[in-house]
């Protein structure tokens, strides 16, 4: 314990001599951050946030994917036959990119849905089968190898149609790829980085099935991850705050900013222009999230946070920034999170003698920012397709056009996409994520 005092003090001497600032959640490498953030080595894995994504091996689902063994469980091949490729395609495909790369980009949860398929080999599934097992823990042991100060928490879930055959696939492919980097079963989550890095070991592997004790696996009571399972961000936000304060530090606890789409939904969304989970989860689930999330004050609390689409900016950062920002207390913000309509309407102008329409928004402020630019688009086939612009120097905007075709009118009934963008030190900073209203 001296020598490690001695050489922590040589090194913060070094950073003050060398001028150079200790990482932050903002200028830390994502690749690396385990190892270069200052002061989280003694954290628990239990309450260090952990940016993660929710149905991780989604990137290559596309329209020539096959149905699943979970798919056809969960809907029969009856409904399948009336449900085109392409639109399932759409909605099944919660990530953009591979799980190697999400590990590069910070990512440190993975949730990985397993299926037996008519071949007799267990592939990752989201209602459309996805790639093989084996493929995708190649991706992580090679992670996990070449990064072994990063630990990454593996989720596997679901196991549709497995048989012993299965399991004993599955375990060979774990062993293979990742069976020298697992932690053992008898380290808990209040392990911290310190203890995993002394053993060595960089991989923690959670088996919902309980199949897999053999090889250190904790098992599905070392995660308590309530899920609202709602399509309202409102429901979804409430949740999180009871679930926040009732967690026990004892086990990891997962939230999703996630919003689970139902037929409803779906349906409804394509008459907003909302055709795929990336479109409901940018526009309904992100914007409410995030802006929660940035309030949040940096503590123990917080741990796996995981949503879909993790490679949409949000509050003009990304995703794992923000979540990271909950460790050390940065405010990685450029732009606002969200930004809400509190009202609109119509109203008879005597002296212009003309309908004018109005909304009020208002949005979270940036503590840096001397003022705002608000934009209002039309939203594809959401009526009217006149936009406009508002500057203000608050947090708040009022827009008031008048109805007359010359003119940057507004319709009441439309659908509009909103940003905001602020202005810092004379430079105005990046647009907010778009948020879609109905005036």
């Amino acid at each position: 314990m001296i020598v490690r005092a001695v050489v922590g003090a040589v090194l913060q001497a070094a950073v003050v001599l060398s001028g150079t600032a200790p990482a932050n959640a903002l200028s830390v490498p994502l690749a690396d951050w385990m190892g270069a953030l200052p002061g989280i080595e003694n954290t628990p894995l239990a309450e260090l946030p952990l940016p993660g994504t929710h149905d991780s091996a989604t990137a290559d689902l596309s329209a020539a994917s096959e149905w699943s063994a979970a798919g056809r469980a969960d809907f029969g091949d009856a409904a399948l036959a009336f449900l085109p490729k392409s639109a399932a395609a759409a909605w099944s495909r919660a990530q953009p990119t591979s799980v190697g790369r999400q590990l590069e980009d910070g990512i440190r949860y993975l949730d990985l849905r397993l299926s037996t398929e008519p071949d007799g080999h267990v592939y990752l599934e989201h209602g459309l089968r996805g790639r093989p097992v084996r493929q995708v823990l190649d991706e992580v042991g090679a992670f996990a190898h070449s990064h072994p100060r990063e630990v990454v928490v593996l989720g596997l879930n679901r196991f549709t149609a497995f048989t012993d055959a299965s399991y004993g696939e599955l375990e060979s492919a774990v062993t293979a790829t990742v069976g020298d980097r697992l932690v053992p079963s008898s380290v808990s989550p209040r392990a911290t980085l310190r203890q995993l890095w002394d053993l060595g070991r960089n991989v923690v592997l959670v088996d919902q099935s309980g199949r897999l004790a053999n090889l250190g696996a904790l098992d599905a009571s070392a995660v308590y991850a309530p899920w609202p399972n709602t399509a309202d961000a409102a429901v979804m936000l409430d949740a999180a705050r009871k679930d926040l304060l009732g967690h026990d530090h004892s086990r990891f606890f997962g939230w999703g900013a996630i919003l689970t789409p139902s037929a409803s939904a779906i349906v409804g969304g394509a008459f907003r222009g909302v055709t795929s989970l990336a479109d409901f989860t940018v526009r309904d689930a992100h914007p409410p999230a995030a802006a929660w999330l940035s309030g949040l004050a940096p503590g123990r609390n917080l741990n796996i946070v995981t949503t879909d689409w993790y490679t949409d900016p949000v509050c003009g950062t990304s995703f794992t920034r923000l979540v990271l920002s909950r460790v050390d207390g940065t405010d990685p913000r450029t732009a606002p999170c969200d930004v809400r309509s509190t009202g609109s309407g119509t109203r008879w102008d005597g002296g212009d003698w003309s309908v004018h329409t109005w909304v009020d928004l208002t949005w979270d402020a940036l503590p840096a920012a001397t003022g705002y630019q608000v934009s209002l688009r039309p939203a594809p086939g959401g009526g009217c397709q006149v936009g406009t612009t508002e500057t203000t120097s608050a947090a708040v905007a009022h827009l008031d056009r008048q109805n007359v075709a010359w003119a940057e009118y507004l319709c009441v009934g439309s659908q509009y996409d909103v940003t905001v963008r602020a202005m810092v030190a004379g430079g105005w900073q990046p647009w907010s994520a778009a948020r879609r209203i109905r005036l």
